[in-house]
C-alpha cells in the first residue's frame, strides 16, 4: 500500500503495520489509521505517521528504553476494548515533543499510546495519580568540562 507522506513523500507501507485507534489520538478524533514507520534501527525513535493525511505524524519512543521504573497498569476495561489477551501483545509508546533541537527533546509520560500489537488497535490513554508529566526529558544532557 502507498501512501503520502509530509517528510518521506510517497512511501510504500506493509499493511500489517497499520495500527487502528477507534478514538483516534487526543487532539486528533477524527484520524483512525496510523502506520508506524522505523526508519533507522540504530535510533530509537519511530515515525507514527496518520495513512489518512499525510501532513500528520508525531515521532514516539519506547518509553521503557529511557525511564526503567515507569510504570503503566492497564485497567481491566483497558485491555478489554484493546482485547489484550497476553502481556506480549502490549506495547507501550510516548509521543516525542520536538520544539527546537533533539537535545531538548521531551516525552508524554502520562498519556502514553497502548497498542496490541496482535490486534493492531491502539489507544491513547491517561495515567490518573500518577507523577508524570507531558515534558520529560530523555536525552541525557551533555556535561561540560572545565579547561575541556
Amino acid at each position: 500500500m502507498k501512501i503520502s507522506t509530509k517528510h518521506f513523500g510517497e512511501i510504500e507501507i506493509d499493511e500489517s503495520k497499520i495500527m487502528t485507534f477507534t478514538q483516534g489520538l487526543l487532539g486528533f478524533e477524527d484520524v483512525k489509521s496510523y502506520a508506524l514507520l522505523q526508519l533507522d534501527q540504530e535510533i530509537p525513535l519511530t515515525y507514527m505517521q496518520a495513512v489518512e493525511e499525510q501532513d500528520l505524524n508525531f515521532i514516539i519512543l519506547d518509553p521503557f528504553q529511557f525511564f526503567k521504573d515507569y510504570n503503566v497498569e492497564l485497567s481491566n476495561e483497558i485491555q478489554k476494548e484493546l482485547d489484550i489477551k497476553e502481556p506480549s501483545e502490549v506495547a507501550i509508546w510516548s509521543l516525542v515533543s520536538i520544539q527546537d533541537n533533539l537535545e531538548n527533546a521531551t516525552c508524554n509520560l502520562i498519556a502514553p499510546i497502548v497498542m496490541n500489537i496482535r490486534t493492531k488497535q491502539g489507544k491513547q490513554i491517561i495515567l490518573h495519580n500518577s507523577s508524570y508529566t507531558t515534558k520529560h526529558t530523555f536525552i541525557p544532557k551533555k556535561v561540560e568540562v572545565e579547561g575541556g
